[in-house]
């Protein structure tokens, strides 16, 4: 297998992270002008707005798991040619999706490390890589 390495797996997340900020920022600015509009002089924390903190914590979940389970691939991946698959290069399941999606928080709570082990390890694998058993793979 031609594994992913660092440097171009840093360019599909950043990809990933620009298109669900965007997401994400149109629909706080949407929710927030549509608060706004209501009832400008409100001082409590509106129903809706509880709604949009709740999209920008589910959508990145929900778009991850998706493009992973779907295509093996996010978006970021697909435009950098690259995919996510078992270590015997099979696609991925949603359930694994969504479980790669939560441990790669993990690689970002310990400073990023977990990310950076790619950089050193032969099959470029990082910390959830390792946890769910994946690797990334040039399509």
């Amino acid at each position: 297998m031609n594994y992913g390495g660092f440097w171009i797996r840093l360019g599909a997340k950043i990809i990933d992270n620009v298109i669900t900020g965007a997401v994400g920022a149109g629909v706080a600015i949407m929710g927030g002008v549509s608060i706004g509009l209501t009832n400008p002089n409100s001082t409590s924390f509106p129903p809706a707005m509880i709604a949009v903190i709740a999209f920008q914590y589910l959508f990145p979940i929900a778009y991850t798991t998706f493009f992973l389970g779907k295509f093996s691939a996010t978006p970021g991946k697909m435009a950098c040619g690259l995919k996510v698959v078992t270590a015997d290069g099979h696609s991925i399941s949603y359930l694994r999706a969504f479980g790669r999606y939560f441990a790669e928080i993990i690689s970002a709570l310990i400073l990023c490390i977990g990310y950076i082990m790619a950089a050193f390890d032969y099959e470029k694998r990082t910390l959830h890589d390792r946890i769910c058993t994946t690797r990334v793979i040039k399509n």
